[in-house]
């Protein structure tokens, strides 16, 4: 039978349409793209999907008029391709929902829509078969205007971005022997294009701010010392003028940048939302090892022709199934199995950095005593994560603790908020505190000022799970979330759900008639996934359960009307 992946479903921005990819377990599947009232429909072949792939496929434009997805090749043509040792490719198709009327774009590995001015769908192209060998990425970038269906052609593109608005698209200029390489930008409106850096040097990681006024990315040049490239930053804003502002920072002219460091490739740079600052990260750079490769330069073309040959006994040795061994230390905080799974994890983790450029300053926020540091929303604080001395414990019984650190991104200063705490929910929308639980209570934590708030101690109801049958001590209902503007958080009693504010107080239950009725409002549907909080000056829908009864349900919670009002029960 066919069945719908969660993460292959779609709904247009209107609430009018809604897509999604029905695919069986092997075999190719169909994009079906309907409306949620009445019996209109489209359906499409869609070749197979990857069963691994939790990419978003089916992406509407934001003004709702058109619809894009992916076909994949069908099953047959696949397995075709990968006998003869030949690249399979996807494809793109364009649907005008008012119409049906479908476009098609041939071997097109990634697309998007021109943010809230969908207007145009940018499609990049594979690159051309065999280029890999020589060490460029950039292909055709097609740009379509959805209206008039004329298109515009940029070349040697490896990254584009589409700023949220759809005022900008930037990209990167990839070309062969580094010719030309560097960012461009494209005003949408009017199509001029701006060069806003350029250099022989390879460019990655494109991020654009959420307002559209500050884009980040990487600079990588190749060094005779170090085996892979070394990474400067790049950053840019003021697009309003025709000569937006350029930061660039070069780690090797700053003294204060650690020693045998670059910057990493692995973690794209993003500003600040006051763009004040770029946050990035750093790891190890691996040096040549130049004796080696001096000692295999003079050896003779014969004998290494000869070291190269297996002998027979070796032959034999590759032929035979050879027992695996795996090696693990008792003392190793880590098992072994989550070594294993988090080996490529471990090989792209990057320390945390920050660079001011008004006052040209860098400040290493993570290293090796606190390697988990994550900036908060307006990333005026950042809040650090440390287990290292609970992880073996936490790994062998279940129980894991954490040290908290608040760290002030404008001074780098460390303060230790929490020792080993368990029940961390993070911080607030706008970065001011964050959310924890302990002995059978909530608590907010002020950053600016270090003090902590027992948030449920005068709420008239339990937050402590006592249905919960696992051997741990008063242990938690998972909060809702943090209301819009973090003036609050709504918290569950296994009935009903309570916004109680941020320094604590009476707390106001929401949905009233839950434990009285036997009603459980178990869990909050989100239908903004950019949302930052909870808005409760709008509609906020739960799923219902009814413990007796049975029933499941959906509530509707409005401001100054109470109690829920059933919408399906």
């Amino acid at each position: 039978g066919k069945a719908v992946i969660g993460y292959h479903v779609a709904g247009s921005n209107d609430g009018q349409w809604f897509g999604y990819r029905l695919s069986p377990n092997k075999g190719d599947g169909e994009v079906i793209i309907r409306k949620t009232k009445g019996d209109k429909e489209y359906k499409f072949p869609a070749g197979e999907s990857p069963r691994a792939s939790f990419s978003m496929d089916i992406v509407f434009s934001d003004d709702s008029r058109w619809a894009a997805y992916t076909v994949y090749p069908k099953e047959k043509e696949a397995k075709m391709l990968q006998k003869q040792k030949k690249q399979a490719y996807n494809k793109v198709e364009v649907l005008n929902l008012s119409s049906g009327e479908k476009l098609e774009f041939e071997k097109v590995k990634d697309y998007s829509f021109s943010g809230e001015n969908a207007s145009w769908i940018a499609l990049h192209k594979y690159p051309a078969e065999g280029q890999e060998k020589e060490k460029w990425n950039g292909s055709d970038l097609i740009l379509h205007e959805l209206a008039s269906s004329k298109e515009l052609n940029v070349g040697n593109v490896s990254e584009f971005a589409f700023d949220k608005k759809g005022l900008w698209l930037a990209w990167i200029v990839d070309a062969k022997e580094m010719s030309g390489n560097g960012i461009q930008l494209r005003k949408m409106a009017t199509g001029v294009v701006l060069p806003l850096d350029s250099d022989k040097a390879v460019y990655k990681s494109l991020r654009w701010t959420e307002k559209g006024d500050g884009l980040a990315a990487l600079k990588g040049k190749e060094d005779k010392s170090f085996e892979d490239k070394l990474y400067s930053l790049v950053g840019f804003t003021n697009f309003s003028s025709l000569t937006p502002i350029k930061t660039i920072y070069e780690p090797k002219d700053d003294k204060n940048f650690p020693e045998g460091m670059t910057i990493s490739p692995n973690r794209a740079p993003f500003w600040t939302e006051d763009l004040r600052a770029i946050l990035f990260g750093i790891h190890k750079a691996k040096k040549k090892e130049e004796k080696a490769k001096d000692k295999e330069k003079e050896k003779p073309k014969e004998t290494a022709e000869k070291a190269e040959e297996p002998s027979k006994e070796e032959k034999k040795e590759e032929e035979e199934e050879l027992p695996e061994l795996v090696i693990w230390h008792w003392l190793d905080k880590r098992l072994q199995p989550m070594q294993q799974v988090q080996e490529k994890t471990d090989e792209n983790y990057s320390y945390l950095c920050i660079y001011h450029p008004q006052e040209k300053k860098f400040i290493r926020l993570a290293d090796d005593e606190l390697r988990n540091v994550v900036p908060a929303a307006k990333e005026r604080w950042a809040i650090g994560l440390d287990n290292r001395n609970y992880e073996l414990a936490g790994n062998l019984d279940g129980q894991r603790y954490q040290d908290i650190f608040v760290i002030n991104l404008d001074t780098g200063a460390r303060q230790s908020a929490l020792k080993k705490c368990r029940w961390y929910y993070g911080p607030s929308p706008e970065g001011s505190h964050f959310l924890y639980y302990d002995d059978g209570h909530y608590y907010t934590y002020e950053m600016a000022t270090g003090k902590k708030y027992k948030i449920t101690k005068d709420v008239p109801t339990s937050f402590i799970d006592e249905e919960n049958d696992q051997n741990i001590v008063k242990p938690p209902i998972r909060p809702v979330g943090w209301v819009k503007d973090g003036v609050s958080v709504l918290l569950y009693d296994n009935w009903d759900v309570w916004n109680v504010p941020v320094h604590g107080g009476k707390g106001e239950s929401l949905t009233i008639n839950g434990k009285k009725e036997s009603i459980r409002y178990e869990r909050r549907f989100r239908l903004d996934p950019e949302e930052k909080g909870i808005d409760l000056s709008g509609a906020v829908y739960f799923g219902t359960y009814g413990e007796w009864t049975k029933k499941g349900g959906v509530a509707l919670v409005e401001k100054g009307k109470a109690p829920a009002r059933m919408l399906l029960w």
